[in-house]
């Protein structure tokens, strides 16, 4: 049996309402976990997630997006016919 040793170093306290506290009892018992285990592991998962898009992909979906030729017009005319559609009664 292979035994991980964990280093635990820094304690967080948060708070949560009862009913967010309960939704967390449950659903830690259900995968047969205690509370703190399932609140770390979702942490863990979270930081594994990229929370921010890089540069590069803004820069790509800018030009993406540059790459579409839809219709136009200068800003006083879009204005103008974004106030008649107010006022049009279409939803």
């Amino acid at each position: 049996m292979l035994c991980i040793l964990i280093h635990m170093t820094h304690r967080l306290q948060i708070l949560v309402s009862d009913a967010e506290f309960e939704q967390l009892r449950v659903t830690a018992s259900a995968t047969n976990v205690s509370v703190g285990e399932w609140v770390r592991r979702a942490i863990r998962r979270s930081l594994a997630e990229p929370q921010y898009r890089s540069t590069e992909s803004k820069i790509l979906a800018i030009r993406e997006a540059m790459a579409i030729y839809g219709p136009t017009c200068d800003i006083e005319q879009m204005n103008r016919e974004i106030e008649e559609g107010y006022g049009s009664g279409l939803p």
